[in-house]
C-alpha cells in the first residue's frame, strides 16, 4: 500500500562494434491514494441531519478494492444512538474512484454534552488503496436538548401544637445522561424560623441518570400555635445545579409554603322581604352578617342591582362601602338600606339584587359565603272586573241593542284577558234575546278602562212581565296578577 508514483524504467540495449541503443518506459504505480470527505463537519439532533461520507481515490481502482469506517469520538452509536452509520464497509469496482455512505444523527430526547463529536477515520485499506492525506473527518454533533428543575408550591395548615410537614416536589423534566446534583436551603419571609414558625434546613439533591419526570421531596417541619393571625409563608430555594456540561437549568428555583391560619370567619348577606306600599317609598332593612370576631377591620363593597324590579321605577340603585369594627365581638352585623316607590299597580311580587364584593380583611381568612341577596318587592295592590246592569224597553218589533261595561278599576302592569257569555234569566234565548257566548275581552291594564259587550234582544207585542237575561263574567286571565271579578253579573 505504499504509493510509488510513476516510475521511469530505462532499457540499453549494447553489441560489440555497435553503439548503444538506449530507451525508456515510464511505469504507473498500481495503488491510488484514497481521501475522506463530508458533506458537512455540524450537525444538530434538530431535524436528523444526513451527511455523506465520500471516498474518493486519486484514479480509478484496478480491480475490486474496499475500506473500512471506524468511528471514534464522544458521541456512541450503540449504547447512547446517537448517530447511524449506513454502512461501515465501502467499495470501489474496478475503474470506480468514489464510494459513499450516509452517518445520521438521531434525535432524540437525552440531554447529552452541548457538542459531541465523530470522528470517521478509514481503516484496512485492501492493496490496491493507500491512505491519503485527509484520511478522516470530525463531525460535531450539537445536542438540542434541554432539561430544567422546578419546585411547587404547598400548602399546610399549621395546626395548634406540635408540627406538621411540608412537603416540597422537586422535580428533573427531562431524562440526562449523566448524575446531576442541586443544593436547596430554606429562607424566611412572613414566616421566620427565628420566630418557631418553621425549622431551617438546607442540603443537596442527587438525580442520578433516569427517565424523564424524576421527582424528589423535601420535608420542612412545620410549628403549630393557636394565634390567630395572618396566613405566613416562608420559601425554599434551589441554586448550584452541577451536571457535569450538560444544558441543565433551573426554570423555577423557589417554592413557597403557605402555613395557613386555621381560625375562619364569613360574611353573608341576608334575604329580605316587604311589602311596596300604595305611595311614597319604604325603607328595606338588609342585613350583612359577620360569623366570628375578627381582629383586624373587615370592609366591604355592596351595590343593588335590577332583578325583575327596575331600578328609578321599582326601587333606587345604592352602593357603597361598610366596615366591621375590629375586635368588636362576634357575630356583628351591620345595616344597609335600600328606598322601594310605592304605587297602586296590579303586578307581580318584584325582586331586586344587593351584591356585596372586595373583601378587604387585611389578609385574615376572612371569606363570603353569600355574596347575593334577595330583596322581594311584595305587592299589596288589587284590581276587580264589574259588569252593569242595563233596563230598556224591548220593543214591538225588530231588535233592540244591550250594551254592557266592563271596567277594570285599577292599573295592571299586564294585559288581563276575561271571558264574557249571556245567559238566561226569565227571558228565554232564541226568542226573548239572541244568545252571546264565547266573548274574550281584552284589557290593556289602564286604570278605569272599559270595555263593551253587546246583546242583541227581540221586540214583540206580548203583554207579559219584564222579563231579564244575565251576562256573567269568568275566567281572567291576568298572567298571575292580583285581578278578580268584582261585580261578576250583569242583568239585561
Amino acid at each position: 500500500n505504499i504509493l510509488d508514483g510513476l516510475q521511469s524504467v530505462t532499457f540499453t540495449a549494447s553489441s560489440p562494434g555497435f553503439g548503444n541503443g538506449v530507451t525508456s518506459l515510464g511505469v504507473e504505480d498500481a495503488t491510488t491514494a484514497v481521501n475522506l470527505s463530508v458533506s458537512a463537519t455540524t450537525a444538530s439532533e434538530t431535524g436528523q441531519t444526513v451527511i455523506t461520507v465520500t471516498a474518493t481515490t486519486d484514479k480509478p481502482v484496478i480491480g475490486l478494492q474496499t475500506l473500512n469506517l471506524v468511528v471514534s469520538g464522544t458521541a456512541l452509536e450503540v449504547t447512547a444512538n446517537d448517530y447511524s452509520l449506513a454502512s461501515s464497509l465501502l467499495t470501489f469496482a474496478d475503474g470506480q474512484s468514489i464510494a459513499t455512505t450516509t452517518f445520521t444523527v438521531t434525535d432524540d430526547a437525552l440531554v447529552e454534552l452541548l457538542t459531541e463529536f465523530a470522528t470517521i477515520t478509514i481503516s484496512n485499506p485492501t492493496l490496491g488503496l493507500a491512505v491519503g492525506p485527509t484520511a478522516s473527518q470530525t463531525i460535531a454533533i450539537t445536542d438540542n436538548d434541554s432539561a430544567a428543575f422546578t419546585i411547587d408550591n404547598v400548602i399546610v395548615t399549621e395546626g395548634s401544637s406540635g408540627t406538621t410537614d411540608a412537603i416540597f416536589t422537586v422535580t428533573l423534566n427531562n431524562a440526562v445522561d449523566t448524575t446531576v446534583t442541586l443544593d436547596y436551603l430554606t429562607g424566611d419571609d412572613t414566616a421566620t424560623a427565628a420566630d418557631g414558625d418553621f425549622a431551617a434546613a438546607n442540603g443537596q439533591l442527587t438525580f442520578a441518570p433516569g427517565a424523564a419526570g424524576a421527582t424528589q421531596t423535601i420535608t420542612i417541619s412545620v410549628t403549630g400555635d393557636q394565634k390567630v393571625e395572618l396566613n405566613e409563608m416562608f420559601n425554599l430555594n434551589l441554586s448550584n445545579v452541577a451536571a457535569g456540561g450538560r444544558s441543565v437549568t433551573i426554570a423555577d428555583n423557589q417554592g413557597l409554603a403557605t402555613i395557613t391560619d386555621d381560625d375562619t370567619a364569613t360574611v353573608s348577606v341576608l334575604d329580605v322581604a316587604a311589602v311596596e306600599g300604595d305611595t311614597g317609598t319604604t325603607v328595606f332593612n338588609v342585613t350583612v352578617a359577620l360569623s366570628a370576631e375578627v381582629d383586624f377591620p373587615v370592609s366591604l363593597d355592596y351595590s343593588t342591582a335590577d332583578g325583575t324590579a327596575v331600578d328609578g321605577v321599582d326601587y333606587t340603585i345604592t352602593s357603597g362601602n361598610r366596615t366591621f369594627s375590629a375586635n368588636a365581638g362576634g357575630p356583628d352585623t351591620l345595616t344597609l338600606t335600600v328606598l322601594v316607590a310605592g304605587d297602586g299597580i296590579v303586578e307581580l311580587d318584584e325582586t331586586f339584587l344587593i351584591n356585596i364584593s372586595n373583601l378587604v380583611s387585611g389578609g385574615r381568612n376572612v371569606t363570603i359565603a353569600d355574596a347575593q341577596a334577595v330583596a322581594t318587592i311584595q305587592n299589596d295592590d288589587a284590581a276587580q272586573l264589574s259588569i252593569n246592569n242595563v233596563s230598556i224597553a224591548e220593543g214591538n218589533t225588530g231588535t233592540s241593542v244591550y250594551t254592557f261595561t266592563i271596567t277594570l278599576d285599577s292599573a295592571v302592569d299586564a294585559g288581563v284577558v276575561v271571558d264574557v257569555d249571556t245567559a238566561n234569566g226569565t227571558a228565554r234565548f232564541g226568542e226573548d234575546y239572541i244568545p252571546n257566548t264565547g266573548t274574550a275581552l281584552s284589557f290593556a291594564g289602564t286604570i278605569g278602562e272599559t270595555q263593551n259587550f253587546s246583546v242583541t234582544v227581540v221586540g214583540d207585542t206580548k203583554v207579559e212581565q219584564d222579563e231579564d237575561f244575565l251576562v256573567n263574567l269568568s275566567r281572567i286571565q291576568a298572567s298571575g296578577r292580583d285581578v278578580t271579578i268584582g261585580t261578576g253579573q250583569g242583568v239585561g
